[in-house]
């Protein structure tokens, strides 16, 4: 995608309003003081995977939280809290973290903003070093975010004024790394350990064959959520994301 991106960016030097859908609803901002259990429970209910973080006492934007800083924190409070017994007896100091503490812990998500008049270029080009979202900010507020879904969105609508999407992944040497991955029958704590430990937001789960069954990915964390307990964790990955699927389906704004 990065490819993609920075091939794409020749091609436009509009403003960044082109990515920004009209009387979108306002950008959902978490407090400071918030909980984990709290700011988790915001971006359910909006259905984000992310959103800025304001600091109450200076106004000022701190950075912004996703469900990447949220594996982050799992996997550290994972590795101070070692059994089952002590990771429940626990539990309430993990929902209960201030999501001050806990902006970009992960180091993956910085906030990095832009003004409205920025290009798609200079938007494009941010994304294609791996920062996955930027925020439009004026006035000292964010007014949107622009997401790497979005920019997808933009190329696919112009999908014809792009010969090389034609081509194959083969030959853009695209996607052809090896792909770390998981037994189904493994922990669903331990799938997201090596999620954090590998640097990604989703690994695939095998079965005895080494046939992929089903995907766990870290937004799947909001299962922890949703019922204010840890104990999923220790089921196997596979009935874990059975559990999440169990839900019905939402649409996920970036």
């Amino acid at each position: 995608w990065r490819l993609g991106f920075i091939i794409m960016a020749s091609h436009f030097h509009v403003d960044t309003s082109t990515l920004i859908k009209s009387g979108s609803e306002p950008v959902c901002v978490l407090d400071s003081t918030n909980t984990l259990l709290e700011s988790v429970l915001v971006l359910l209910k909006h259905n984000y995977r992310s959103a800025p973080v304001r600091d109450t006492t200076t106004n000022q934007y701190l950075g912004l939280f996703d469900f990447i800083d949220l594996l982050s924190f799992l996997a550290q409070f994972l590795s101070k809290h070692k059994t089952e017994k002590e990771i429940l007896a626990n539990q309430d100091s993990f929902f209960n973290a201030t999501i001050k503490e806990l902006t970009n812990i992960s180091g993956r998500n910085p906030l990095t903003p832009i003004k409205p008049t920025s290009t798609i270029i200079e938007t494009i080009e941010n994304l294609a070093l791996g920062v996955k979202r930027i925020v439009v900010q004026q006035e000292g507020k964010i007014s949107a975010i622009v997401s790497q879904a979005s920019l997808i969105q933009l190329l696919s609508k112009h999908a014809d004024e792009f010969p090389f999407l034609s081509e194959t992944v083969k030959d853009r040497n695209l996607g052809l790394k090896s792909i770390e991955k998981c037994s189904v029958n493994l922990p669903a704590l331990e799938v997201f350990r090596k999620m954090n430990a590998f640097g990604l937001s989703s690994l695939p789960l095998v079965d005895d064959d080494s046939t992929i069954v089903t995907i766990l990915s870290s937004r799947d964390l909001k299962l922890l959520f949703e019922e204010q307990s840890l104990k999923s964790l220790f089921i196997p990955a596979e009935d874990y994301v059975a559990r999440v699927r169990c839900a019905n389906p939402t649409i996920v704004r970036t």
